[in-house]
């Protein structure tokens, strides 16, 4: 057996050991230690040495506290000076410093991907530049590329929740360089009653998983579609109806009717 190590003194987590306490009713060794917080408690020294205690308990009702303690990295222009009181929904956020001097309450999850990364001044900045650089800002695709930005980085717009909000991103090449996206679209296909589609839509918006499409092809690459095969080809719905000029409406409703595939053709031929 190794020899008596006293922790009085030493720092656990939050926790300052204060001295020995009462061993437990099987013999084992336990510390009387004051958390940060103010409480006072008793814990057993192998808890503390294995890092199985790090506080009174209160550590529990911080959310994510082992992984969101974000204080002094940096994202983007932000460095983080400090956690702070969470948000009305409970929310991690914290107090940043901008490379500009300015400082900004930032929520966490924003932080980490990548949502905000200025007090604002950025935003500000590479508005100017692209202004100043292409004087493209009046046209469709720059409202296109805008759009892009905006529902994968702005939280607050009503499309975040199907992109930003699930992980989709935009290559670094397009990122903040407009010019980089109008090169690439140009030589590419754009038209102006074209729109941008990604190929795989389990993947970000990048040169390699993008293309304009017309408004057919991008109702066939969506997610929701509902494919049958017939006549040993796979097809959506209204791939389907286009080939065999088939009525989609009743089409679409024979088959949510529960009517097998053959009868929902033969329904949407007849009345067609």
């Amino acid at each position: 057996m190794g020899a008596f190590i006293d922790l009085t003194g030493r720092r656990f987590g939050k926790l300052l050991v204060l001295g020995r306490a009462e061993r437990d009713s099987r013999g084992r060794t336990r510390y009387l230690c004051k958390c940060d917080c103010g409480n006072e408690t008793i814990v057993q020294s192998s808890y503390l040495k294995l890092g199985d205690t790090k506080s009174c308990g209160c550590l529990k009702h911080q959310v994510n506290w082992r992984f969101d303690n974000l204080t002094g990295q940096t994202f983007g222009k932000l460095y983080v000076v400090k956690r702070v009181e969470n948000d009305a929904q409970g929310t991690v956020q914290y107090l940043c410093r901008c490379e500009c001097g300015n400082e900004k309450i930032v929520r966490a999850n924003h932080l980490k991907r990548g949502a905000v990364r200025s007090c604002g001044c950025l935003a500000s900045a590479l508005t100017s530049q692209r202004n100043t650089t292409h004087n493209k800002t009046g046209t469709r695709l720059y409202r296109i590329w805008r759009g892009i930005k905006v529902r994968c980085y702005d939280a607050h717009h009503k499309d975040f929740r199907d992109y930003g909000a699930k992980g989709v991103t935009i290559c670094d090449e397009w990122r903040d360089d407009f010019q980089a996206f109008y090169d690439w679209a140009m030589a590419n296909g754009y038209e102006e009653n074209l729109s941008i589609d990604r190929i795989d839509n389990s993947k970000g918006y990048s040169p390699d998983n993008c293309r304009w499409a017309d408004n057919i092809q991008q109702a066939n690459n969506k997610t929701t579609n509902y494919y049958v095969v017939y006549k040993n080809e796979r097809l959506t719905l209204s791939e389907l109806a286009r080939k065999y000029h088939l009525n989609y409406t009743v089409l679409g409703k024979a088959i949510r009717a529960g009517k097998s595939l053959e009868e929902a053709v033969r329904r949407a031929e007849i009345k067609k």
